[in-house]
């Protein structure tokens, strides 16, 4: 491959990046926008939302799988928290993992007392 066509392949990469990236950020903005619409917001106040309640949140949204919801609970925590750790979000992730796990134990002895 010539450098002219690794320089090409290189730009046409960057602004596919650049594309995707503009766009997914329009899409956070909006379901932001929507979200304030239903009174909802204080994620960057420190009395309302900690970093650990942002990090249980972003876990309960994967559990959701909405990329968008996902994306802007990362913005929130990158924004409150620069160079966080991902211990926040593993911890998080643990604790709803076990609470899951717990749940659906009390569900089968529930099933199984029926």
């Amino acid at each position: 491959m010539s450098f002219l066509s690794r320089w090409f392949d290189s730009a046409m990469q960057s602004r596919v990046d650049e594309t995707g990236v503009h766009r997914f950020s329009r899409e956070m903005s909006a379901k932001l926008a929507n979200a304030r619409k239903k009174g909802r917001g204080g994620w960057q106040d420190p009395a309302q939302v900690t970093p650990d309640d942002l990090a249980r949140q972003l876990v309960e949204h994967v559990a959701k799988g909405d990329p968008i919801d996902i994306a802007n609970y990362c913005m929130f925590l990158n924004h409150r928290v620069p160079n966080f750790a991902p211990g926040i979000i593993r911890e998080a992730m643990e604790k709803h993992v076990y609470a899951e796990v717990m749940r659906q134990r009390q569900a089968d002895k529930s099933t199984a007392k029926e």
